[in-house]
């Protein structure tokens, strides 16, 4: 009888240590593989975020995820992203297993697609990017704004605003997307548009502008190569000068502008000839 209590004793014992034991033992082994190979649930994340990234940056192009697949010299999730069609859209996004992208690389630099902007180019991309964004930056003077259909959301008053060509704070994005770095307004768009109820709405209060007269306004350009532009706009007013300085970036191929846009008015602008 005591013989048979102490064997149960002993695999009630080995039970309790081995148990823990073998747990230890598998997680270890899948710590190890996922080191290795990665797994299965980050793979799925790595590839929305890919698809997401396709469709946020690239709307209007045939981007494909050629592959995605675990680098474990990285520890990350690695999406392959080419264009059948455009020879100049071959990247990998370097993705954590979050499917937060971490790193872009470029097989094909962009920037060697993109010419050297003349004078002029950079002048005409400045004013369309400026009237873009003082357009529907100042509803008060551009836009058909519905004073009376007002909506509060978190007791901030938002009316409504008309456009014949954009409807929805999305297509306001992709809109300045062509001009402006997507990053840099997002946030803004974010901050004073909503839709409610299918209808897109703006903040009560925002930027009060008006048009650039580009007679008035001096163009010096600093910087100038095939991946970035640095120019200054110098404005006066009376005997007061005003520089405002601006970056434009090759990205994605594409030249946009960088960092907050600058907010000109031409209210009391008066021009002065050769002043420096």
């Amino acid at each position: 009888m005591k013989e048979k209590t102490s064997d149960r004793v002993s695999k009630i014992a080995l039970i309790v240590i081995g148990v823990p034991f073998l747990i230890v033992c598998l997680l270890g082994v899948t710590i190890f593989l996922n080191s290795l190979f990665g797994n299965p649930i980050s793979l799925n994340l790595a590839k929305k975020s890919a698809l997401e990234y396709i469709e946020r940056e690239y709307p209007d192009s045939d981007c494909i995820i050629e592959d995605v697949y675990f680098d474990g010299k990285y520890a990350d999730y690695v999406a392959h992203i080419i264009s059948p069609t455009k020879d100049h859209i071959d990247f990998s996004l370097y993705l954590n297993s979050q499917g937060e992208i971490r790193v872009i690389e470029y097989w094909v630099s962009p920037s060697s697609y993109a010419d050297i902007m003349t004078e002029e180019q950079i002048k005409q991309m400045y004013l369309t990017a400026h009237d873009l964004y003082a357009e529907w930056f100042s509803p008060n003077n551009n836009l058909i704004v519905d004073w009376d259909n007002v909506t509060i959301i978190d007791d901030i008053e938002y009316f409504e605003v008309n456009s014949t060509e954009i409807t929805s704070v999305e297509e306001l994005k992709k809109e300045f997307g062509k001009y402006f770095d997507r990053e840099d307004f997002d946030e803004i768009i974010d901050r004073f548009y909503v839709m409610h109820n299918g209808k897109m709405y703006g903040m009560s209060f925002l930027l009060e502008g008006d048009d650039i007269p580009w007679e008035s306004h001096k163009m010096t350009i600093n910087i100038n190569t095939n991946t970035e532009c640095d120019f200054t706009i110098t404005s006066y007013n009376g005997d007061e000068k005003q520089e405002l300085d601006y970056r434009l970036k090759v990205i994605d191929g594409n030249w946009k502008f960088t960092g907050a846009f600058h907010w000109v008015t031409t209210d009391t602008l008066v021009l002065v000839d050769n002043k420096e």
